[in-house]
């Protein structure tokens, strides 16, 4: 599966051909300064850039403390999704105690919050 890439995904996925392996991994600011292209603190242009060419794409791309990088094999994936289920977990978890708190802190019932996966 691989749909048509915009010119910024085509530009952003060149320079990560070139990052193989979580060991060449690439920071999401110096592909943005690479590209010229305008940039907050958490680099969420880019951050978005990257997510659109996973899901037009069949092309494995994993991130770490240092970058984004293509996965170059089993054990790169493992450790990749292993860290993306403790993020999931870490967000739950926050969500849960948000609520939690909310419900203390104001002394009401339990809101009704909707799942969208529950659907």
């Amino acid at each position: 599966m691989t749909q048509h890439l915009d010119k910024e995904e085509k530009a952003v996925l060149e320079i990560l051909n070139g990052h193989i392996g979580e060991e060449n991994a690439i920071n999401a600011g110096i592909v943005g300064k690479q590209l010229k292209i305008p940039q907050n603190a958490t680099h969420v242009t880019v951050r978005g850039i990257i997510s659109r060419i996973i899901d037009k794409t069949d092309i494995p791309i994993g991130a770490n403390s240092n970058g984004f990088f293509i996965i170059k094999n089993a054990d790169e994936l493992v450790r990749y999704a292993e860290a993306l289920v403790r993020r999931s977990q870490e967000i739950d978890h926050r969500r849960i105690k948000v609520d939690s708190n909310f419900r203390q802190y104001f002394k009401v019932k339990p809101l009704s919050i909707s799942d969208e996966d529950e659907e």
